[in-house]
């Protein structure tokens, strides 16, 4: 059954939002919807408008209900848990807010859906624009926490993790145990990288690159002589290496255009021969995401976790690693070049399976 309440649970209202916009995908009457989860029709009604929270004894009735998403069982419990969870810390005083911001604490997959809603909060309880935003991006979100598997990381997923748990079997038990005291301690370290850091690890690990992909505000963070100066990308000419993906956000120039400029700014500035040229070529690719429409997609990307705040930067890469690591970064703020924040595993994991989803949107370049 579900329960009644006086103030509005953040993650209820969201998840009522998504199931009413699945609900009219199916053209079905709340009437029809009700009798497939076994509730009244009021009931279902409050429900849709966050005034209601179902029970994660539902769980199945919604996954059979929903057939026009493939929503998947160990994401929609933890999401109704969650519910749970928030509810209860409401009961107990706190605000929608707060307790919101507790269970993001708690868990990382909450922790991403937090970052992508916490101006949700800075909205009026009963303002369009908040409407607006639970409607139209709110629910979305969450129907990518139920669908998607970028929110959450497991080792049959992930080569690299797969990789670091073959390779701990024949560590002695002591030393795990060091490494995992390491790992916890880094966890603290704070993620800015400045006077040249990441430059000096990028030069030095050149060899062991196997693919990058980057979205960038600006063309001019890479394709100009002042940063191909410094970054001359050797790695392009390994035949380890496989490919370069970039994404350009404002200009007017078509992505043949800035590849053509890309590769000639490279063989002038490091008098690279047109034979090597000829080998790169195929390597690059690039596209333009210049469209409004792609701008929600971009700036969440683009969004950084400084800790106490979220922050917003000019460029987002990440290196593909032979070991199968991929080690990502944001930064470039024009304001203060040489800031660069390293990124999370879980943070760059889900910001690379963004990237993919709006590179497979964007048209493909033309030579």
């Amino acid at each position: 059954m579900a329960e009644k309440k006086t103030e509005k649970n953040p993650l209820a209202q969201m998840f009522g939002a998504f199931l009413r916009k699945e609900r009219n995908k199916m053209e079905l009457s709340s009437v029809v919807m009700a009798g497939k989860l076994e509730l009244s029709d009021a009931m279902l009604r409050m429900i849709e408008s966050g005034n209601a929270n179902l029970q994660p004894a539902k769980t199945f009735l919604i996954i059979q209900a929903c057939t026009k998403s493939t929503i998947q069982f160990n994401m929609l419990s933890q999401l109704l848990v969650g519910i749970q969870y928030v509810q209860s810390l409401m009961d107990d005083g706190q605000k929608p807010s707060d307790a919101f911001a507790d269970l993001a604490g708690h868990d990382f997959n909450f922790e991403t859906l937090h970052r992508k809603v916490h101006h949700f909060f800075q909205l009026g309880d009963s303002s369009a624009e908040l409407k607006e935003f639970i409607n139209d991006h709110a629910s979305e979100y969450i129907g990518e926490f139920l669908k998607s598997n970028y929110y959450q990381i497991t080792v049959k997923d992930d080569k690299f993790i797969k990789t670091l748990k073959d390779n701990l079997v024949d560590v002695r038990t002591l030393s795990l145990d060091l490494i995992l005291e390491f790992i916890r301690a880094m966890g603290m370290h704070p993620p800015m990288h400045i006077n040249g850091i990441a430059e000096k690890w990028e030069e030095t690990n050149q060899d062991r690159i196997t693919d990058v992909i980057g979205i960038y505000r600006y063309p001019s963070l890479i394709i100009s002589e002042e940063n191909l100066r410094i970054f001359s990308h050797p790695y392009l000419k390994s035949d380890k290496f496989t490919s370069v993906q970039y994404i350009f956000v404002d200009t007017k120039e078509s992505p043949a255009a800035l590849k053509k400029t890309y590769l000639e700014k490279l063989k002038e500035l490091h008098k690279i021969s047109d034979k090597t040229i000829e080998i790169i070529e195929p390597k690059v690719q690039m596209k333009v995401a210049s469209n409004t429409s792609f701008q929600e997609e971009i700036d969440s990307i683009l969004l950084g976790n400084m800790g106490d705040h979220d922050e917003e930067f000019d460029a987002f890469w990440v290196f593909r690693m032979s070991s199968d690591n991929r080690i990502g970064f944001l930064g470039v703020k024009e304001k203060r070049r040489d800031q660069i924040i390293n990124l999370k595993y879980g943070e760059m994991q889900e910001k690379c399976a963004r990237f993919e989803k709006l590179w497979d949107k964007l048209p493909t370049s033309k030579k």
